[in-house]
C-alpha cells in the first residue's frame, strides 16, 4: 500500500520508490540525564512531530520544572526510534536554542543528536564533555532535528 513512484528513473543503488506512511502528533517528552533526575513541567513538556516516509521531524520547547543532581550528559526522548544504517547513515544531528541554564551566557545553541537505533537526542552545551550539570528549574530547551527511522 502506498504511492509507488516507480515509474520514474533514480539513482543507482536506491532500494524503494514506495511512499507509504504519513503521520504528525505530538509526544509527550522524558529528560534523562546519565546521573541524577531532571523533571520537565506538564503542559510544556510536549513535542510535536511530522513523519512523511521513513523521515521524522520533531520539534518545540520543553521546561524543565525540577532538578536533583543531574551530571553527565543530557537527554531527551523521542517519538521514534532512529534507523540503523550501514557506516552511521542513520545518526543525525540537529540543533537546540537552551534558555535560562546555569551557564553565565543564559541564551546558547547547543549540539544536538540521535545515534542509530536509540529515541533519544543528546543535548551538549559547547565546549564540555556533560551538560546536565549546567540545567536547572525553568532551563527551556528550543528543539529542532529531523532524522531517519
Amino acid at each position: 500500500h502506498g504511492i509507488d513512484f516507480s515509474a520514474t528513473s533514480d539513482a543507482t543503488g536506491m532500494t524503494s520508490e514506495l511512499f507509504d506512511d504519513y503521520e504528525e502528533g505530538l509526544h509527550t517528552c522524558t529528560a534523562s540525564p546519565q546521573n541524577g533526575t531532571v523533571t520537565l513541567l506538564s503542559g510544556t513538556n510536549t513535542l510535536a512531530y511530522t513523519k512523511v516516509g521513513r523521515i521524522v521531524h520533531v520539534g518545540g520547547t520543553v521546561k524543565v520544572d525540577s532538578v536533583s543532581n543531574p551530571s553527565g550528559d543530557m537527554q531527551l526522548s523521542m517519538p521514534f526510534t532512529a534507523n540503523d544504517l550501514t557506516e552511521q547513515g542513520g545518526r543525525t544531528a540537529g540543533a537546540s536554542f537552551v534558555h535560562n541554564h546555569t551557564d553565565g551566557n543564559n541564551d546558547q545553541v547547543w549540539a544536538v543528536w540521535i545515534n542509530e537505533g536509540t529515541n533519544n537526542i543528546w543535548l551538549r552545551m559547547p565546549g564540555t564533555s556533560g551538560s546536565a550539570n549546567k540545567v536547572q528549574a525553568n532551563t527551556e530547551f528550543f528543539i529542532s532535528i529531523s532524522y531517519p527511522t
